[in-house]
């Protein structure tokens, strides 16, 4: 497990599924692997697919792969400009092709982004997203802030995780967003409301 980031394409709705095809292979260890396509069809970088992952022998580094082709061959796998390393990417194609990729930091403290304008020819730098307050949940349950993020049609995104930033001594989490047009500049996180 690990050693290796494949995917399967379906081309008939997730009916059925192809042989795997290796995107990138290590001899450390490849962890949470988010794919994503471009679905617009005005944008300059329609169809491309785009995989992240982080190599977690090499400290969280964050890693990405293009695809031009639908997912039958992937390009070299790349850093950001900064190797930047983090936990549970997820790659967002806005409808002018750009790419953002919401991720955790690798010591938890934080969410931060990257994007790629050139189609996943390169990546920039990491920026941050906001800093994370976070209560430990009970139960000694393993969990970590992962985001969640989506990008809507006028090419928003979205950016959710578990926070306790709005809570009297931190003593319990809310879930929390973040949103941004560009990538780079996001807002100021607010509270999801739990009731009416």
């Amino acid at each position: 497990a690990g050693k290796a980031v494949v995917v399967s394409r379906s081309t008939d709705g997730g009916l059925s599924w192809g042989a795997p095809v290796t995107v990138s292979t290590t001899t450390g260890f490849y962890d949470k692997t988010w794919i994503a396509c471009d679905n617009t069809k005005t944008s300059p970088h329609y169809g491309n697919c785009y995989a992240t992952w982080d190599d977690a022998n090499a400290g969280d580094l964050l890693l990405s792969s293009t695809s031009s082709d639908g997912g039958l061959s992937w390009g070299a796998k790349k850093t950001t400009a900064n190797n930047a390393a983090g936990l549970g990417g997820q790659p967002l194609a806005q409808h002018n092709g750009d790419v953002v990729v919401p991720v955790l930091s690798a010591f938890a403290d934080r969410i931060l982004a990257y994007k790629s304008t050139n189609g996943g020819t390169s990546w920039g730098s990491s920026t941050l997203v906001a800093n994370i307050s976070d209560h430990g949940v009970a139960g000694n349950l393993r969990t970590e802030p992962l985001p969640s993020a989506e990008v809507d049609g006028a090419g928003k995104v979205y950016v959710v995780w578990h926070d306790c930033r709005f809570r009297s001594g931190c003593a319990s989490n809310d879930i929390v967003m973040s949103t941004s047009t560009n990538g780079t500049t996001w807002s100021s996180p607010v509270r999801i409301p739990i009731d009416p």
